[in-house]
């Protein structure tokens, strides 16, 4: 199946085709790895330490790829320290490593240290990490009522940064509850907050990836990956989509790239 971005309007079609060389067959994910890996949200002063542990993305659940060793590496490095900055990314390495219980914990601490610290953007960003760990502990309502509150606080104080990834994480808690239009409508909001604040492709390929795989559910009307995984008796969030079912996005080789000047 192809993921048809004609039908998109032009500012994501520009940004799809810009992609440039993406191709997905099966379960595989995309083979480069994500820019910026750990950073919540794109630039400002929520970038945390960059470490391209992200090595593509899985198509049926959109969960992140991880080079086990280096995010394991990069948690020893960190060892004790209490900073609000390591606090933060410590909650980023546990959820992709698995370590849920120890992540959510320790994201509870962030949140404590964030607001104690009176930066109300800051506390905002580690609700928003402590709600994604929620997501992978399939604490999908609790999930969806804190990031729907984020969305809500970035944007009266607009916070473009924070209200994309809030906007983005609650895609995927939609996603993987099988609420596909719901996910659909976050993830191309993300991407239109992403490039009005001037986000570069690599930032933006998250939300890409989610828009392309979102709307190939919607065209074959597969079942959520969470129902999926319950059904197999797996415990994960893995579906058992088949590889004719799963997006591919053509390469721009034929063609150059329109160009993404200001995105």
């Amino acid at each position: 199946m192809v993921a048809d971005f004609s039908t998109m309007p032009g500012w994501l079609r520009r940004m799809a085709d810009a992609l440039g060389t993406l191709e997905w067959t099966g379960s595989e994910s995309p083979r480069r790895p994500a820019a910026s890996a750990l950073a919540p949200a794109f630039g400002k002063q929520h970038r945390e330490h960059e470490l391209s542990i992200i090595t593509g993305y899985d198509m049926t659940t959109l969960r992140e790829k991880v080079d086990v060793r280096a995010a394991s590496e990069r948690l020893d490095e960190l060892g004790q320290l209490r900073s609000l900055s390591a606090l933060n990314e410590k909650v980023v390495l546990l959820r992709l490593l698995g370590r849920l219980d120890e992540a959510f914990t320790i994201a509870n601490e962030a949140v404590r240290q964030a607001r104690f610290s009176g930066d109300r953007e800051q506390a905002l960003g580690a609700r928003i990490r402590r709600a994604q760990v929620q997501q992978f502990q399939g604490k999908y309502p609790s999930a969806l009522q804190e990031l729907g509150l984020c969305v809500e606080e970035a944007q009266t104080h607009e916070w473009g940064t924070l209200e994309a990834t809030a906007t983005l994480s609650r895609g995927k808690v939609h996603f993987e509850t099988g609420d596909f239009d719901a996910a659909l409508v976050d993830f191309k909001a993300a991407v239109f907050l992403m490039e009005r604040l001037g986000a570069s492709i690599d930032q933006l390929e998250s939300s890409l990836v989610a828009v392309a795989v979102t709307e190939s559910f919607l065209g074959t009307g597969l079942a959520s990956p969470a129902s999926s995984a319950s059904a197999s008796g797996s415990g994960s969030a893995a579906s058992s989509a088949s590889a004719s079912t799963l997006p591919v996005i053509p390469t721009s080789s034929s063609s150059a790239a329109p160009s993404t000047s200001g995105a």
